[in-house]
């Protein structure tokens, strides 16, 4: 599947052959050989990094394709030097019929190295046996320095780059998650009160007999690695709000590892609109 990818990938680079675009790809310091505005240069790589994107999924039905800034923010605060360019996309074809099933797929795209790496493909979360092989290949291009105050932020990453449809809220706290979970039956409810407030004094009752803690907890392990445990609040489109536990283990390079994960709150998923409060 790589090597699909990434033929695909240079295909779609190689079609781009203007002056502009082939001093792009041939070394990073054509900012200064060709006395580029940095404005000029990053709009070009951005729009030849959107086009390799296209190549991936080429095909007749329309596709929605978003540029997840909030992904390329958080990876940049982790970075040593200023970041090479990666840029992160969400691509996701609109459903035909109400029976169609989510298709997105999230993916990371760096022009200079003309590599991608799929990071997330809905069609196949289910059989993937290690959600974060790509995101590491990724991590081990790229010159990274976590420290224990920035772990949380990039497990956020982690998160947010291995499933689609946006990063989960990460909790802190019983006021976040209070809010989140009130904010969320309110707008999924159409604005509803007494709709939101059954539904939320059904949840967080329920919530609290779990005794969970929500302070996410870092620790430097014997191996030199970091140990985190996180809370992430997801929002399943038609589904309660699910609180559910991270165990990662994090390498100071940026290297993942899944240790657990459970869902804490709803003991398992549950239908919105069947509930009739």
């Amino acid at each position: 599947m790589h090597i699909l990818l990434h033929i695909k990938v240079r295909e779609g680079l190689a079609a781009l052959a203007i002056p502009a675009m082939l001093l792009l790809f041939c070394g990073v310091s054509m900012r200064v050989r060709a006395q580029r505005t940095d404005t000029a240069t990053d709009a070009q790589v951005e729009r030849a990094a959107e086009l390799a994107a296209k190549t991936i999924d080429a095909g007749e039905e329309p596709m929605n394709i978003d540029r997840r800034r909030d992904l390329e923010t958080l990876l940049s605060s982790n970075e040593k030097k200023p970041a090479k360019n990666v840029y992160f996309y969400e691509m996701q074809r609109p459903a035909q019929t109400v029976l169609d099933g989510p298709n997105a797929r999230v993916i990371a795209v760096a022009p200079v190295s003309r590599e991608v790496y799929e990071l997330y493909d809905f069609q196949k979360s289910n059989v993937s046996s290690d959600s974060s092989q790509e995101f590491n290949r990724l991590m081990s291009n790229l010159e990274l320095s976590i420290s224990e105050p920035s772990v949380a932020g990039f497990a956020r990453l982690y998160l947010g780059s291995c499933d689609a449809g946006g990063v989960g809220q990460i909790i802190y706290d019983e006021d976040g998650l209070r809010s989140a979970v009130e904010n969320y039956y309110f707008a999924s409810l159409g604005g509803d009160v007494w709709r939101t407030l059954s539904a939320y004094t059904w949840w967080w009752p329920g919530f609290q007999k779990t005794s969970s803690s929500l302070q996410p907890a870092v620790k430097l392990n014997v191996n030199g690695l970091y140990d985190i445990s996180l809370n992430e609040l997801v929002t399943p489109d038609g589904k309660h709000p699910e609180l559910h536990q991270w165990d990662l283990e994090i390498s100071p390079e940026g290297k993942v590892k899944v240790l657990a994960t459970q869902l804490i709150f709803p003991p398992e998923p549950r239908w919105l609109f069947y509930d009739s409060f």
